[in-house]
C-alpha cells in the first residue's frame, strides 16, 4: 500500500483526476458507477427521494517514525430518484509528486 503514494509516474493531479470522473458521470445513470467500479461501500436513501452513495476504490498508509497516516480514494455520489448522478466529489489524496491515488488507481494520466 505504501507504494502507491510513493511511486511516481504520470498519473493525473487529485483536481484533473476529479473533473474527468465528474465528466464521465454527471447526467448518466448511477447504474454506469457500479459497472465501473462494483457495488458502492454505503448507500443512504434521503427524504427528498435522491440517493446518496460512497465507493471506496483504494486507500495507502504513510507511516514515519511517529505517525502513520491513512489515506483514500473515495467517489461520494448523489443519484436523483430515477437514478441520474446529479453531483459527484472526490476524497482523494496525492503523493510527493503530485499524483492523485485516484488517478492511479483509475489509470487517468496526465494529459
Amino acid at each position: 500500500m505504501i507504494a502507491l503514494l510513493t511511486l511516481s509516474g504520470c498519473a493525473a493531479g487529485v483536481n484533473d483526476a476529479a473533473q474527468r470522473i465528474q465528466t464521465k458521470f454527471i447526467g448518466n445513470k448511477v447504474d454506469a458507477l457500479v459497472v465501473a467500479f462494483g457495488p458502492p461501500a454505503s448507500s443512504f436513501k434521503m427524504d427528498s427521494g435522491d440517493t446518496a452513495y460512497v465507493w471506496q476504490l483504494a486507500s495507502a498508509m504513510s507511516i514515519t517514525e511517529y505517525s502513520a497516516n491513512q489515506f483514500y480514494c473515495k467517489v461520494n455520489v448523489i443519484a436523483s430518484a430515477d437514478g441520474v448522478v446529479t453531483r459527484l466529489t472526490t476524497q482523494d489524496a496525492t503523493n510527493g509528486w503530485g499524483e492523485s491515488l485516484c488517478a492511479k488507481t483509475l489509470g487517468i494520466n496526465r494529459q
